[in-house]
């Protein structure tokens, strides 16, 4: 009996989720997307020493930084960072598509030991509209630096 019970409500509740289900896909104007945002992202800079030369083997850390969702609290990501180096005129460019994020902590770290490391945070800049759905478009994420010798 019990058995025959639970049959008989959940063929009910189906068919009340159904009809709900097929009367919310009406609209012609409604789209159905699934994903969550991304762009492109375009990291680049230059290091240089006191005298505007390039710095080769410099260490690039980029960190997104953003708010956490439940909170509002600034938080960092750890996990989620980019590791770059200089070649040998000091350029360091790193491509990739990422989640949108409001800005980024780029650190420089002289594996030399010569000079001190240094840091700064960027905002990203837009330079290519997005299409008005999940792609947000082109960023360019830039820092130059211009090391101190220790």
């Amino acid at each position: 009996m019990k058995e025959k019970l639970l049959k008989g409500f959940n063929f009910l509740l189906s068919s009340i989720i159904a009809m709900l289900g097929f009367g919310s896909c009406d609209s012609e104007k409604m789209i159905d997307e699934y994903g969550c945002p991304y762009a492109d992202f375009e990291i680049k800079g230059t290091v240089t020493d006191a005298n505007g030369a390039g710095i080769e083997g410099e260490e690039i850390i980029v960190k997104p930084m953003g708010t956490s969702g439940t909170n509002g609290h600034e938080v960092v990501n750890a996990y989620h960072f980019d590791t770059l180096h200089t070649d040998a005129s000091g350029k360091y460019l790193k491509q990739k598509g990422d989640f949108p994020l409001g800005r980024y902590r780029i650190v420089v770290n002289d594996s030399s030991g010569k000079y001190a490391s240094d840091s700064t945070e960027v905002v990203p800049k837009q330079v290519e509209k997005g299409n008005g759905h999940w792609y947000d478009g082109k960023f360019e994420v830039k820092a130059d630096f211009k090391l101190k010798e220790k």
